[in-house]
């Protein structure tokens, strides 16, 4: 898990995204989970070997905030800015 947090705070491939990297690095409960970028959205998974076990998904939006949502739920909460990623992603968990 580590390494691919590693990964992700180091590739110049992923330099766009290193605010929003640092901001989810940052707090434990959502360090915990396993990071990867698909298609532009940081997707944090409970487990990465399986599908169902559920994932939190972050999406930038073109006309500015954030889209975060959950895979188990099915619930969306926008948000206009990076300071509010960290509590958003808490409560989707």
């Amino acid at each position: 898990m580590a390494a691919q947090w590693d990964a992700l705070l180091r590739d110049d491939a992923f330099a766009d995204y290193l605010p929003l990297t640092r901001r989810i690095h940052a707090q434990e409960r959502l360090r915990s989970l396993f990071p990867f970028y698909s298609m532009g959205m940081l997707r944090l998974s409970r487990d990465h070997t399986s599908r169902q076990a559920g994932e939190i998904r972050i999406s930038p939006l073109r006309g500015g905030g954030y889209r975060v949502e959950s895979t188990t739920t099915g619930e969306q909460i926008h948000v206009a800015a990076l300071d509010q990623l960290v509590d958003t992603a808490l409560s989707l968990l």
